[in-house]
């Protein structure tokens, strides 16, 4: 199974952001941009959500995770850490 640390994807979406502004911005000139250019990278982001819609919806949860969540098991307010104290004043 491939792991990818947290902020693996990180660098790679930003390069890759940057890279659609860039290729939109040079494909329209600066009155095109400035009118409705500047839009279609937020267009395009939609085929992202899309697809992180469609993957988040087919990813089968563990079975532990589905358990706590038919028990509805939740943490107490007096047993978070620090919660106590908090009170007090």
């Amino acid at each position: 199974m491939l792991r990818v640390p947290p902020s693996g994807p990180t660098p790679l979406a930003l390069m890759l952001s940057t890279l659609v502004f860039l290729a939109v911005r040079g494909a329209t000139s600066a009155e095109q941009f400035t009118a409705w250019g500047w839009r279609v990278p937020f267009l395009l982001s939609i085929v992202l959500v899309l697809l992180g819609l469609y993957i988040r919806l087919r990813v089968v949860e563990s079975p532990v995770f589905t358990e706590v969540r038919q028990r509805r098991a939740r943490l107490p307010v007096a047993k978070v850490p620090g919660w106590a104290s908090r009170r007090r004043w």
